[in-house]
């Protein structure tokens, strides 16, 4: 039989190499569907830790806030792949708009390399801002989270 001890740690890992995961898959390197995956492994390893803290008699506050945290983790990083994938299905809506427009239109080849340039730099200043927004209310939950936790 597992116990809690055993099993934190590898929950512990998987929580990490899932924060990895995101990053891969915000740089287009990962396929979204293995962290979803990876998620849902996550989710069902946290209820499991959750039952073995519950049979805990020593130390029982200890894991109940680090299986917090987890939780919090896994809750963030759900948030993040789905709007993940919002924005990049509104990213391919608006290419295959954009690309039906200009077919319409008679503009020489380099107008529209030109604008085309300049969409891209647009998308890619946004993406920096949307994750310097989303870095930052992760930072901000964070500390909120911690202040709490010094409180007690």
């Amino acid at each position: 039989m597992t116990s809690v001890n055993e099993l934190y740690p590898r929950v512990h890992k998987l929580k990490y190499d899932l924060q990895q995961q995101l990053r891969e898959v915000e740089a287009h390197r990962m396929s979204p569907y293995d962290l979803q995956l990876g998620l849902d492994a996550l989710n069902m390893q946290a209820s499991q830790l959750e039952s073995f803290a519950d049979r805990e008699i020593n130390r029982k506050e200890e894991w109940k806030a680090k299986i917090k945290d987890i939780r919090e983790s896994h809750g963030w990083m759900v948030e993040q792949l789905s709007r993940w994938r919002y924005h990049n299905d509104r990213e391919a809506v608006e290419e295959a708009e954009r690309n039906e427009l200009f077919n319409r239109t008679k503009m020489p080849s380099s107008i529209i390399g030109a604008l085309d340039d300049e969409s891209q730099s647009l998308n890619r200043s946004a993406n920096v801002m949307s994750n310097l927004i989303d870095t930052a209310g992760a930072s901000f939950a964070e500390l909120v989270a911690q202040r709490e936790r010094m409180k007690g």
